[in-house]
């Protein structure tokens, strides 16, 4: 028996906690890529959820972030700014917040261009 609440909860801690997640967090966000299709959100949040227990530092974070995007996002970041892949934004909240902006700015450009091949011709 447990004589507090804290004592109850320090036991059931160190039972069921997963004394590798550090491990497993930083093997996740080195594995995971965005899938075919998948919303670049959907990735960042992914990849937040493996870091929150991996903790990375960001240049390791921003270069797991760059390789695993599609290679249209990382195209689309050289063609703005030759220099942005190498560099790793000022925090983690930057790298992921970059990632996302260049994504969506992707997904964006996209749609639109779905968009005008639906459109009817304009007669000349």
């Amino acid at each position: 028996m447990w004589v507090t609440y804290e004592d109850f909860l320090k036991d059931f801690i160190a039972i069921h906690e997963n004394k590798n997640e550090v491990c497993e967090g930083k093997r996740n966000l080195q594995m995971e890529y965005q899938k075919s299709g998948e919303r670049i959100k959907d990735y960042v949040s992914r990849m937040r959820t493996y870091n929150m227990l991996a903790n990375l530092p960001r240049d390791q974070l921003w270069e797991y972030l760059i390789t695993g995007r599609q290679v249209d996002i990382r195209e689309y970041m050289k063609r703005v700014n030759k220099d942005f892949l190498d560099l790793a934004p000022a925090s983690p909240e930057m790298c992921f917040q970059a990632i996302i902006n260049a994504g969506m700015d992707v997904e964006n450009e996209k749609q639109y261009d779905q968009w005008m091949q639906n459109q009817p011709k304009l007669k000349e």
